[in-house]
């Protein structure tokens, strides 16, 4: 089995759309993450007509790319040009990005549609071509995450040879297909058989939801390490209770007043990163309506947050959260936040 360059083999997921830079840095620093991945930075086709378009967003730009810890660091790239994005990972490097990862697993319709994401799983050679035009013009670690085919999870295997024999060093196998979108099941076994497959380390991703679920992933597929998205939003301390679960300790999990501790830091990450007023009370409703699965409180500190009119009605909820409320291992025992 291939073995991964960064320890614990354990990753957070871009979790494109939620939170933001400053709720990842916020989870990884609670332990236990080997591999921070960024959101997309998308890259821009050419235009038919006009002028020159820029590659990215510059304001994109700086947001992805700052660090959070000293973690491994990866930026991911979205697109389907691979001239531009050869130029844009140059330009990541240039600026001191030491992993670019290139997405073909988006699954959302805006990404689809212009055929980039998920919509290049149709073509393995000019994922091959896209994969081939960046380990060429960087000298940094090439990665790239996938899914399972369009529809066919056997559709993967050509994908994944292709990503392989194109030179990147490390793939990310998210277990489903793009018609599934994240609706399970996830299918492990197509883990198993990329593992089989390629020479270079397989990451599994889909359906992990607690330390025991990366445990077990990590154990029927053999794959070189896991990368969990959206159970890290449910219980960001998964990474450090896998941690304690691999080294053979007891699961610990966070009291009352570690959460609050927590929320208040990623609020205050928030304020720093969102700069216009009028979007930051959704972006903390958004936040809230995962980690208020974790309080054994029947959803009442959650509903409020989600209720409230106002920035600063938002605030007093949180500050004042009942000091006495138990914070849940498993948000599955009791949850009512949106999957």
């Amino acid at each position: 089995m291939a073995s991964l360059w960064f320890s614990p083999p354990v990753a957070l997921a871009p979790l494109e759309g939620v939170g933001g830079p400053s709720l990842l840095g916020a989870i990884a620093r609670l332990g236990g993450v080997g591999l921070l991945c960024a959101p997309f930075l998308r890259v821009f086709s050419e235009p038919r007509g006009g002028g020159p378009r820029p590659l990215f967003s510059a304001g994109d730009f700086a947001r992805l790319t700052r660090r959070h810890g000293s973690m491994d660091h990866s930026v991911q790239l979205l697109g389907e040009d691979p001239r531009r994005m050869a130029r844009a990972a140059q330009i990541l490097v240039d600026n001191g990005v030491e992993v670019v990862d290139l997405n073909f697993g988006c699954p959302s319709r805006q990404v689809t549609r212009k055929g980039a994401g998920a919509a290049l799983l149709k073509s393995p050679p000019k994922i091959a071509a896209i994969v081939a035009a960046v380990r060429e013009a960087v000298p940094v670690r090439v990665t790239a995450k996938i899914r399972l085919g369009l529809r066919d999870p056997a559709e993967s295997q050509p994908i994944a040879a292709a990503i392989e024999s194109a030179g990147a060093e490390a793939i990310t196998v998210h277990a489903r297909t793009l018609e599934q979108g994240y609706r399970p099941p996830a299918h492990w076994e197509w883990i198993t058989r990329t593992v089989q497959a390629l020479t270079i380390p397989v990451i599994g991703n889909g359906e992990i939801w607690t330390a025991e679920d990366a445990r077990r992933m990590l154990l029927e597929t053999d794959c070189a390490g896991v990368m969990i998205g959206r159970g890290a939003l449910r219980n960001p301390w998964i990474f450090r209770q896998l941690e304690e679960l691999l080294a053979g300790r007891p699961i610990t999990s966070p009291d009352i007043v570690e959460y609050h501790r927590f929320l208040k830091d990623v609020v205050a990450s928030l304020e720093d990163e969102v700069h216009t007023a009028a979007a930051l009370p959704g972006r903390i409703k958004e936040v809230v309506n995962y980690l208020g699965a974790l309080l054994n409180d029947r959803g009442v500190f959650r509903r409020k947050v989600l209720r409230a009119r106002s920035l600063e009605e938002i605030r007093h909820h949180i500050a004042n959260l009942d000091p006495h409320l138990e914070v849940m291992q498993d948000h599955r025992a009791r949850s009512g936040a949106t999957p």
